[in-house]
């Protein structure tokens, strides 16, 4: 029974359900200048860039009413465009990394992604080629990735073993990799990074910059190395199998193994954000869901940004109740369930009064 903190409402059947889809955003920024073509499926596929962008400009940064279903991309005769494709689910407060279901590459997620309408030999890890149409779809699960990059000035390239531990011990990552100057290797994963072990192979000494991501590729931060001879900052890392002093702010010296782990950062996209809908029984629709339709506050069959709700428990004078305030606001400002004026209604408060509260049995 869904009632108010002081006044009770008509006995009806309801239901309170998790989520954490809140309003969904797609952000598309541009790395190097290309063409795209890019079509986004929210209740239907419609195109909402295409031409040619240069260096730094954003391509798409809009939020939408249904839910994102997927993303289409493709460039067909134009100059290959690199950039990323973002997704939020908090109306565009953090960003993630989308995943491409039709991209060649060492990894799927669109942190750094090239579209191109040619096959084509570039580093990035995640390419859309030959012209062809490539679906991207919110569901990226390996959020936690690994990436190493070898510097380019200097005496960089060189061979190396990778091993990672995802919580259950070292695995090891592909045997032996010759990684050349300036190249990057990158991987991703469903679960967390706990460690990651380097050892010098070949006989053969590598300087780059080994980092940790927990928002699917699209930010980095550096890794600490906790038995390095000298340093700890994995951001200039050399493995050698000498035990002399060599250059590097992080020296992993006699061949290893050393031991890298993460060290704290701001990541943009990992924090979760719980949001609820209100379903209510109908003998006639089944379970119906409590919103508003951006003017209106009413019953919809289906789910969409209007129908998800940020949940606020509070206790006074030994009562326990929740206000409920709509993820997306009237376009009057009304925004949070009330019963001011003796009616079923979203208001515009600021301070939360006993009729913006409600007791909802077993839960507030």
């Amino acid at each position: 029974m869904l009632a108010l903190a002081k006044d009770s409402c008509p006995n009806q059947l309801w239901r309170i359900l998790p989520g954490t889809l809140g309003m969904p955003c797609i952000k598309v920024v541009t790395a190097t200048q290309g063409k795209l073509i890019l079509q986004v499926n929210s209740g239907g596929l419609q195109q909402e860039a295409s031409g040619v962008f240069p260096k730094d400009s954003v391509v798409l940064d809009r939020c939408y009413w249904q839910n994102v279903v997927e993303v289409m991309v493709q460039n067909d005769d134009g100059d290959p465009w690199t950039g990323s494709i973002l997704y939020s689910l908090d109306g565009g407060k953090q960003y993630q990394t989308m995943r491409c279901t039709g991209c060649s590459g060492s990894v799927t997620h669109t942190g750094t992604i090239i579209v191109d309408s040619a096959a084509h030999s570039s580093q990035v890890p995640n390419k859309c080629l030959n012209g062809t149409t490539c679906s991207i779809v919110v569901d990226n699960l390996a959020l936690y990735c690994i990436r190493f990059t070898t510097c380019s000035i200097g005496e960089c390239a060189g061979w190396i073993s990778v091993s990672v531990d995802l919580g259950a011990g070292l695995v090891a990552q592909g045997g032996e990799l010759e990684l050349q100057s300036g190249a990057v290797w990158e991987r991703c994963y469903e679960q967390e990074v706990e460690a990651v072990q380097v050892t010098s192979a070949q006989s053969d000494k590598w300087r780059g910059a080994v980092e940790h991501s927990s928002d699917g590729g699209y930010t980095y931060a550096s890794m600490k190395c906790a038995d390095c001879q000298v340093g700890s900052d994995a951001a200039d890392l050399v493995v050698t199998p000498s035990s002399s002093d060599v250059s590097g702010s992080a020296k992993c010296l006699n061949g290893g193994p050393c031991q890298l782990q993460r060290q704290g950062f701001n990541s943009t996209g990992t924090n979760t954000t719980w949001i609820h809908e209100l379903q209510t029984w109908s003998e006639v629709n089944g379970w119906i869901y409590l919103g508003h339709n951006g003017n209106t506050l009413g019953m919809f069959f289906n789910s969409h940004v209007g129908t998800r709700w940020l949940i606020e428990k509070h206790v006074a004078q030994g009562v326990r109740s929740c206000s409920f305030q709509a993820v997306h606001q009237l376009d009057g400002g009304g925004q949070f369930l009330s019963t001011k004026d003796n009616a079923i209604k979203l208001t515009a408060s600021s301070s939360l009064s006993d009729k913006d509260k409600w007791v909802v049995n077993g839960f507030c």
